[in-house]
């Protein structure tokens, strides 16, 4: 095969590869495993020498696909998207590439969010790091979808990074969700909108400071917010997970009438206790079963 010929055919391969990556037919895991070999195979003709930009395109396509790939192996998939990402980095400058280098930092900064390891807290900070980096290029002027995006998942990595300073990130969190929310509306963005209004309350609920209760409102008007898009219906786990949440709120609610408090608690608990029976979830009906009961003793001493 001439070099021509073995160019095309790898760019041929290239879009294949691509075409998996994206294919929604058929099942999901296969079709990444798919596209992985793909883009392994064209790498020997797109080589970094001799094509740099392309030899990056497909790195960066790569990391996406092992970063997706849910298996047995699902933390080893997610240390080969790091090393797939880093390595598209070496061409994707910030000066010469600055979209694809914000995207690249972007995605290095979800894998790294995910990536469960001893020193998990550290891998975080990884993240946030690639989040503040892609934020240099992702501005609400230029490019407000991806900002928002980036600013979620800053909000995602803020919220579940513990320590010394753990309020503060709390802090963080709720700004970089609040930030998100400028683009992320509930007419164009429902789904995105949700999301962040349920984390949003997650982030109120724990913090703690001298407006404790003043957050939990906060918290609950949030989780009200997310059950708009969130219904049972269309949404039922998602729906179930934030009536749980919202049951939380309730329950450490003080301002107000406390039984009125916890009734709302109760028919939160309740409400999420028949979604996660009937989709079998065992770990979340013994946490909501055993805070149901907390909730339903204070009740009885009330009385």
């Amino acid at each position: 095969m001439t070099e021509l010929n073995a160019q095309k055919a790898a760019d041929t391969q290239y879009h294949l590869g691509l075409t998996y990556s994206a294919s929604l037919e058929g099942n999901r895991q296969t079709n990444l495993k798919k596209a992985l070999a793909c883009f392994q195979e064209v790498l020997e003709v797109f080589t970094r020498d001799a094509f740099p930009e392309d030899w990056a395109s497909i790195q960066l396509n790569m990391g996406n696909a092992y970063r997706k790939l849910l298996n047995k192996e699902r933390q080893l998939n997610l240390s080969n998207a790091i090393t797939c990402y880093e390595a598209a980095l070496e061409v994707y400058t910030r000066e010469a590439f600055p979209k694809e280098w914000a995207e690249t930092q972007h995605n290095l900064g979800n894998a790294y969010a995910s990536l469960q390891r001893v020193e998990q807290q550290v891998t975080l900070e990884y993240a946030i790091d690639c989040f503040e980096s892609a934020l240099q290029v992702y501005t609400y002027e230029t490019f407000p979808v991806e900002w928002a995006r980036t600013q979620h998942n800053l909000g995602n990595a803020y919220y579940n990074l513990l320590g010394e300073d753990e309020q503060e990130n709390l802090e963080k969190a709720i700004e970089c969700f609040h930030a998100a929310l400028r683009v992320y509306n509930r007419e164009s963005f429902p789904i995105d909108w949700a999301r962040t209004q349920h984390n949003l309350g997650n982030a109120y609920s724990i913090v703690s400071n001298q407006r404790l209760q003043e957050n939990l409102l906060k918290a609950i008007a949030s989780y009200e917010a997310a059950l708009k898009v969130f219904t049972r219906d269309m949404l039922p786990v998602d729906w179930a997970v934030t009536q749980y949440n919202r049951g939380n709120a309730y329950r450490d609610l003080l301002v107000g009438d406390r039984e009125t408090n916890l009734r709302n608690a109760t028919l939160c608990y309740q409400a999420a206790l028949y979604i996660f029976r009937s989709h079998y979830m065992e770990v979340h009906i013994k946490r909501v079963m055993n805070d149901l009961n907390k909730v339903q003793n204070a009740l009885r001493s009330l009385g």
